[in-house]
């Protein structure tokens, strides 16, 4: 060790014969051959960071704690920055273990602290935002705050608020946002900004104020630098422009602007691959995929949704995985192939409960609804809407609302309950205009147009050539397609 030869090395034959042989060595040898290599290493190279795991383990064979933290930590931040998140949380557990050990001291609270930070951020990417495990670490880096200082409280609350914004706890979700944007104005600090916009837009769009939404996410994009990348990654887990993007696009497809919802989700994807993260590119894909199932492009859904489980397998992130999931059954669903769809949806469904999120649940029931309805049960499509209506007014969560009483009125006319339908069509519509979300507008004003054409054929005229006069783009999406065929049909 004193004078290494670095053209000469040992090596065992045999796994068995290294393990055997260690196995042998007395407990205190053991740890003086670790605290050997682990010293060597140390006095041997400047640059540590390509052994920061590799020191880490003979530290914490050698029982020297602080050490052990020191390199688990760093080890940690460097799996973060590599995306290789099982690792980071793995090490960041460790770290953890190692600092029980250590006497309760004010530098202990604040190196806990500083670790439970690092440790939700992939916790979230791997477990899902509103994770059990994910809570319980905020939590706990909230009661330190509390005893050491409030240096970390905005990662802190944006743990927090991506967590209740994933239980569909709004409320409690933009109380957050409303202290990140108090800390972020206090501090001066830009960076933050893109964050507490983009916290905001979330809860806002998931709320049918799909306007409020896209002037946050305008704010962001406008404000978002690129080179803060790493920070946002090391920080909160994700980058803010990511949901900032798929925001943006969902929200002014909604609005009414198609082609400005493509080129947004074009831009989302150049980002992704520019930086390359695969938790970005995820998301990216994620964007377009949903973009595709709410304007209807079924071909196009399944090659994004495709490509997004590409990416959500390769890397682990289970959270995609399980939307993907979903995609592809809603896809089958349009398909004529709703036996499977619907084993897929209904188990999807479970999982995404067990992960504690139960954000979008009254959109993703409708494709449960709509399987149902392709198998000819549209009674029991009805029931599940009935369950998309109770969740909407448990929730306030109501982006899908409008859809949800256009398919309930479908399902009713598939039962010849023609004035029900018509009911359903009319309150569907009422939705979609307080919303201002002109696509489910039209969508609606299609539906309810179908049924006026027998008997109510200059009303149907008249409604219909209103709300498709409004539209200036996307007149090649079959939503724009349906409304054009119809019109011809009407006159």
């Amino acid at each position: 060790m004193e004078t290494p030869e670095p053209d000469l090395g040992y090596m065992f034959k045999h796994i068995i014969t290294q393990e055997v042989a260690y196995s042998l060595m007395l407990y205190s040898q053991r740890r003086q051959i670790h605290e050997s290599l682990a010293l060597w290493y140390e006095r041997s190279y400047e640059e540590l960071s390509g052994f920061y795991t590799i020191l880490a383990h003979h530290w914490s064979q050698d029982l020297v704690a602080e050490k052990a933290i020191f390199y688990l930590e760093k080890a940690g931040y460097q799996a973060v920055r590599a995306h290789a998140l099982r690792e980071a949380i793995k090490l960041f557990s460790e770290a953890l273990e190692w600092l029980e050990t250590l006497p309760d001291t004010v530098e202990r609270k604040e190196q806990e602290l500083r670790l439970q930070i690092a440790l939700g951020a992939p916790l979230m990417a791997i477990k899902g935002y509103g994770a059990v495990e994910v809570k319980k670490t905020y939590d706990r880096a909230r009661e330190l705050c509390q005893e050491v200082g409030p240096s970390q409280l905005f990662s802190i609350f944006t743990g927090w608020a991506s967590s209740y914004f994933t239980q569909s706890d709004f409320s409690a979700s933009l109380e957050f946002c409303k202290q990140l944007e108090a800390l972020a104005q206090s501090t001066q600090d830009r960076r933050m900004l893109p964050t507490v916009c983009h916290l905001s837009a979330c809860n806002l769009f998931h709320l049918g104020e799909f306007n409020q939404a896209r002037n946050y996410t305008e704010l962001a994009i406008e404000t978002y630098q690129p080179e803060n990348h790493e920070f946002y990654i090391a920080n909160y887990g994700q980058d803010p422009a990511m949901a900032c993007f798929l925001f943006d696009s969902l929200a002014n497809w909604l609005l009414g602007y198609p082609d400005v919802a493509i080129q947004q989700s074009e831009q989302m994807l150049a980002l992704a691959q520019k930086l390359s993260h695969p938790f970005s590119l995820a998301f990216a894909f994620n964007c377009k995929a949903w973009f595709a199932l709410y304007s209807k492009q079924v071909t196009n859904a399944l090659q994004q949704a495709d490509a997004l489980m590409a990416v959500a397998v390769e890397n682990e992130l289970p959270f995609f995985i399980m939307l993907s999931n979903l995609i592809r059954a809603w896809v089958a669903i349009q398909l004529d192939q709703p036996e499977s769809a619907i084993n897929q949806i209904e188990e999807t469904l479970k999982m995404w409960k067990s992960v504690g999120a139960v954000l979008a649940r009254h959109c993703h029931l409708t494709f449960l609804a709509e399987g149902y309805a392709k198998a000819g049960k549209p009674a029991v499509a009805l029931e599940i809407l009935t369950e998309c209506v109770d969740e909407i007014e448990r929730t306030k969560e109501c982006f899908w609302e409008a859809e949800v009483y256009r398919l309930k009125g479908e399902f009713l006319l598939d039962l010849n309950l023609v004035e029900e339908a018509e009911e359903n069509y009319l309150k569907s519509l009422d939705v979609a205009r307080r919303q201002q979300a002109k696509s489910l507008e039209l969508r609606s004003t299609v539906s309810l147009c179908r049924l006026w054409q027998q008997g109510k054929t200059l009303e149907a005229q008249a409604l219909l050539s209103e709300i498709y006069g409004w539209f200036t783009q996307g007149f090649d999406l079959p939503d724009l397609i349906a409304a054009q065929q119809l019109l011809e049909e009407l006159y």
